[in-house]
């Protein structure tokens, strides 16, 4: 068997492998220092050596400048190293000699390659000389390789065969293996068996072939015949025919059967995982898919499964495009939809796209310098202290300039604090419920909404991105009237050490407040879309010769403060205050003044005509009533009697000195009236019995009435001391036992004496105390209707004045910082903004005409936050509708 150059030249090096390694170990002792003789025979040029043909002998000339001769004072030594180094030099000539001989030599015949072995040998050395191992890998056990195969114990023939592995890499080759296919996975097994049997059934077949008797001139070629022979009585098979609408049914049921399995399992999660949300959207939409794809497909359509995704996205799209104003196609969604119908098949479970929710952006609170100055910062302030304005204020002006930064916006501030571990934390002691939607107080408020409809036609508006821009009133719409200016008014409490009920808290910080709330201050005032604040500027006070500039009262209410605050007071306020100034700026227009629905504010006068402050008979514990004249509307009155005047009380020459001066009572005043006499004998012809002077139903509606004025009384109470009470249940526990029946107003007008004198037209034209001041200046007034403190703009200033006061209150200490931060407080709300207040509440007021109430009153104001007026429009959009 031949052997190649190759091999040869392996077993050359292996036999002077021996001889040269004790050559290398002796010539790396005797290393010595290099001299520059050295380095200059190294620079000498090779010889050129010629490659010559394979007939002609080798000739190499040497074209080396001639050794230069040594010096006469040399020394021996050096004399000897450098004949050593020529000999180093011109055996390294032989060998590149040696080496292109053997590149050269023709292939020799295998007789003589034994024979030049020996002229190869010293080849090995030129090559191998600095020969080192190759770097071993390190492994994280610190060995420097894998183990190496050992010999096979338990046979003679000493076979390497692999280490025995660890116990601990076993585990871990089978975790991962688990991990990657799972549990009892018999896949890539079976398919090993599958082909293990595949090639022994081969292999039988091929001994088979080989053993049988077949003679070599006349068998053709085994592949040849059998391909004929199976070909010829076996023609291809062709697939039978399937039915494709059993095709179409069993798909469209396969999908079916998924989609309901997930709306139940989605059913599941959505009780047992909280945050989790039904997707019904996608599930519909799926099911359409589905629908329309069979009936396409029944049909015959072409690309059935393209039209029904179309289809359905669009109608998706119909109804995700509320309140967009552009329009998109759906081709990218029928492409979603496609996809997910094909993932829910493998998957059973819809398709979450995770694009993007992974990526995290570097941000300035990133920098180590200024997440620790900011931290530290936060750490030394006060608990409770921190809001997200400080805060941006703070990293604004101090810590980014430092670091040569950029200035931030307060959203990005208020991620910072949370980063940094701030929490929100609010406090609510109880949550409001009223009557709102009551039919009576749906009614009342049409009534209100009318007439500030029928009177805001003649007011002066101002528009504008800060409403500056004043809109007129139209001459031909103003016409005789005058031009009109509503002045809203309220009265609000606050407590001295009143905190935010919203803090910014580190973990594990605590706010520590005061237990007790301090003193109560008690403000009311007027505020109008012209001024914002009903004052007058120090010139106008000193033009208009008034007392006082501010039409606001300030109290301060308590055991050793001021009284409570009282219907008088209020009269006082606006006879002396608000009317004198808004005269004083408005000396051509009507004042329209809104006051909130309450029992004080529609109190009546100690003079007004009401029959409730009356006894049936003369005298007694009665109000002394002004003097009115006997109506002229009522039939049951003699005609000579009507437009007669009326007085209430007896003269004080009166022929009884006992009556004299005194209230005359129910009685007496209905015998002047003619009346009584009429209804008496009316009773007696209808055999009744006589009327009394209150009637069963009239006494429960007193009662009704007082247990409201009680539970109004207990609540303004409670909200003085710092509680708070809700009103309804109060008035449920005040009215007791009284049935729902009772409690309805009395159908009848002649039920009784009481009910007959307080349906008298002068009785009924009676008006509250407040509203009989402001009608006698020349103006007009109207009260809110129950329950509806959403209609008054001067709610909205009262919240920006208590924010404005929590906000700083936390820096006082005693009760005049107190009272001077409140001073400030109330007057820190600018004109635009009290502007703005009173837009919305002209949202509010469009929104309620166009008959939207609760919510989707709010969503609407919300979407139309730049409007005056909410268009129709809106009751067209489904998000308002069913928000």
């Amino acid at each position: 068997m031949s052997v190649s150059k190759a091999a040869r030249a392996q077993r050359a090096r292996r036999a002077h492998e021996s001889s040269t390694k004790k050559k290398l170990v002796q010539s790396a002792k005797q290393g010595k220092k290099k001299t520059k003789i050295q380095k200059q025979s190294q620079l000498l040029r090779s010889p050129v050596i010629e490659i010559a043909n394979e007939d002609e002998p080798i000739s190499i000339s040497d074209h080396n400048e001639p050794l230069a001769e040594l010096e006469k004072n040399q020394n021996p030594a050096d004399q000897v190293e450098i004949f050593k180094i020529f000999d180093q030099h011109v055996a390294l000539i032989d060998e590149a000699n040696q080496i292109m001989t053997w590149c050269n030599e023709s292939d020799q015949s295998d007789s003589d390659g034994e024979d030049s072995d020996e002229v190869f040998k010293s080849l090995w050395p030129i090559s191998f000389s600095h020969y080192t191992e190759p770097p071993k890998r390190k492994l994280a056990s610190g060995r420097s390789g894998y183990l190496l195969p050992m010999a096979n114990p338990n046979s003679e023939s000493k076979k390497l065969v692999p280490r025995r592995l660890p116990k601990s890499t076993k585990h871990n080759y089978t975790a991962r293996g688990t991990k990657a296919v799972g549990k009892k996975n018999n896949i890539m097994a079976n398919f090993l068996k599958r082909a293990k049997d595949q090639l022994d059934t081969s292999m039988d077949e091929e001994e088979i072939s080989l053993n049988s008797p077949v003679s070599s001139s006349n068998a053709p070629d085994p592949p040849v015949s059998s391909s004929t022979n199976n070909y010829l009585p076996n023609p291809p098979k062709k697939k039978p025919p399937y039915d494709e609408r059993v095709l179409f049914a069993r798909e469209f049921e396969e999908l079916n059967n998924v989609i309901a399995f997930m709306k139940k399992e989605y059913r599941k999660r959505e009780k047992t995982e909280k945050g989790f949300k039904y997707p019904g959207l996608e599930l519909d939409e799926l099911q359409e898919f589905n629908n329309l794809r069979n009936e396409h497909r029944l049909d015959g359509i072409n690309k059935p499964a393209i039209l029904a995704s179309l289809t359905a996205a669009s109608a998706s799209n119909r109804r995700l495009q509320v309140g967009k104003k552009g329009f998109t196609t759906s081709v990218g969604r029928a492409k979603r939809l496609r996809h997910q119908a094909s993932y829910v098949l493998k998957f059973k479970q819809l398709y979450t796209n995770s694009q993007g929710k992974g990526a995290e952006k570097k941000t300035l609170l990133d920098d180590p310098d200024i997440f620790k100055s900011l931290r530290n910062w936060a750490v030394e302030q006060k608990p409770g202290s921190v809001t997200p304005r400080s805060f941006h204020q703070h990293a604004v002006n101090v810590v980014l300039p430092r670091h040569g930064h950029q200035a931030i916006s307060l959203n990005t501030a208020t991620r910072w604090m949370y980063k940094l571990g701030f929490r929100a934390q609010q406090h609510q002691k109880s949550v409001y419920f009223d009557g709102h939607e009551r039919e009576d107080v749906v009614e009342s408020r049409i009534k209100f909404l009318d007439k500030v409809a029928r009177l805001r036609r003649f007011s002066k508006k101002y528009d504008g991105d800060d409403c500056g821009t004043a809109v007129m009133v139209d001459p031909e719409i103003l016409g005789d009237n005058k031009e009109t200016v509503f002045i809203y008014h309220d009265e609000s409490t606050i407590h001295a050490k009143e905190w935010p009920t919203l803090s910014w808290l580190l973990p594990g910080a605590t706010e520590l407040q005061s237990k007790s709330l301090g003193r109560l201050m008690h403000i009311s005032d007027f505020i109008l879309e012209s001024h914002g604040r009903l004052v007058l500027s120090s010139d106008q006070q000193e033009l208009n010769q008034l007392a006082c500039s501010d039409a606001a009262t300030v109290i301060y209410p308590g055991s050793q403060g001021d009284p409570w605050w009282d219907m008088a007071q209020l009269c006082k306020q606006v006879s002396e205050k608000a009317l004198p100034i808004f005269k004083a700026l408005h000396p051509d227009c009507q004042g329209v003044f809104v006051f909130d629905c309450s029992s004080a504010h529609e109190a009546y006068g100690p003079e007004a005509l009401r029959a409730q402050n009356m006894n049936l008979g003369p005298g007694g514990k009665q109000s002394r009533m002004r003097d009115t004249i006997i109506p002229s509307d009522d039939p049951h009155i003699p005609e000579e009697l009507r437009g007669q005047p009326q007085s209430m009380c007896f003269p004080m020459d009166y022929m009884v000195e006992s009556l004299a001066g005194q209230p005359k009572g129910i009685q007496h005043v209905l015998m002047e009236h003619g009346l009584w006499g009429h209804y008496c004998c009316a009773r007696i012809a209808a055999r009744l019995p006589p009327l009394r002077m209150k009637c069963k139903s009239c006494s429960t509606s007193t009662a009704v009435k007082d247990a409201e004025a009680r539970a109004s009384n207990l609540v303004k109470q409670a909200e003085a001391q710092g509680y708070f009470i809700d009103q309804d249940a109060c008035f449920r526990e005040e009215i007791g036992t009284i049935s729902a029946t009772d409690v309805q107003a009395p159908k009848a007008k002649d039920c009784c004496w009481s009910q007959i004198m307080a349906n008298q037209s002068d009785f009924l034209a009676k008006r509250p105390l407040l509203q009989t001041i402001i009608e006698e200046a020349g103006h007009i007034c109207l009260f809110l209707p129950k329950f509806h403190c959403e209609l008054n703009p001067i709610e909205l200033f009262w919240a920006y004045v208590k924010s404005d006061y929590q906000r700083l209150s936390h820096k006082c200490s005693t009760w005049k910082q107190y009272q001077a931060l409140f001073e400030i407080s109330r007057r820190s709300c600018p004109l635009s903004t009290i502007r703005k207040f009173f837009r919305k509440i002209d949202r509010q007021h469009s929104a309620y005409a166009l008959g939207l109430t609760g919510p989707a009153a709010q969503r609407a104001m919300k979407k139309y936050s730049s409007h005056r007026r909410i268009p129709k429009s809106a009751l067209m959009d489904l998000a308002v509708i069913n928000n």
